[in-house]
């Protein structure tokens, strides 16, 4: 894989699919050790006119494509996960009107150790910051085996309603209070979204309390399909 984009589209892009790669679970530690793909954003080329940047958890999968143009090219097709947090520390290290080149090697003597069950390193993410044409920063990263990652289909997925993101996240902000972050049984500790009669409900509860707020087709910002 060879691509180019530019830092600030790269940086935004990253931020935007890293959601699912950067939650609690997929962070920890422990896990990583089997499942690293999950603090993943795999990075693709080859659907269609875009590079397609996506994560995929337990709780969270988020997808999203950036259209080729004459600052976004691909110059080879190819696919790699490379682990989110510690990419986008690097991305936002940089500071300056850059390119960013990446290539991505995969070296055939890594992979999934099967004795010991630890899913490895298998290739080299590598990533040059380019200036008037002169190259100025480059780094390395590794990267995991995209076979390892897990799968969504989104293809069957009915879009329910549209919404301004800053109006989603303020309405998630009214009810997540009542939830209770450190409940075991994956119910208590997230927020609801319900559709009816053109109508969007966020709740959230803790089992004693309850929050609920909800948002009408005809307010602004918002489409109730």
């Amino acid at each position: 894989m060879k691509i180019t984009v530019p830092l600030k589209t790269l940086v935004d892009i990253m931020e935007k699919s890293a959601v699912g790669a950067l939650t609690k679970e997929s962070q920890d530690e422990e896990r990583k050790k089997i499942r690293p793909t999950d603090s993943c954003v795999r990075i693709s080329t080859g659907k269609g006119n875009s590079i397609v940047f996506e994560s995929s958890s337990p709780k969270v999968s988020v997808l999203c494509s950036i259209p080729k143009s004459d600052d976004v090219t691909v110059e080879k097709e190819g696919s790699c996960c490379v682990e989110a947090s510690s990419y986008l520390k690097v991305l936002k290290s940089l500071s300056g009107k850059y390119s960013m080149q990446i290539t991505y090697e995969e070296n055939e003597n890594y992979g999934k150790d099967s004795f010991a069950g630890v899913v490895q390193p298998n290739g080299k993410i590598t990533s040059i910051a380019i200036e008037n044409k002169n190259q100025k920063r480059k780094g390395k990263d590794d990267t995991f085996p995209v076979k390892e990652f897990s799968e969504v289909d989104y293809s069957h997925n009915k879009v329910l309603f549209s919404v301004n993101a800053k109006m989603l996240k303020d309405s998630i902000d009214k009810v997540i209070f009542a939830i209770d972050p450190t409940d075991l049984s994956d119910l208590l500790d997230r927020v609801a979204i319900v559709v009816s009669n053109k109508t969007v409900y966020f709740a959230g509860t803790d089992g004693k309390r309850c929050a609920i707020f909800s948002l009408q087709n005809n307010d602004k910002d918002i489409e109730v399909k």
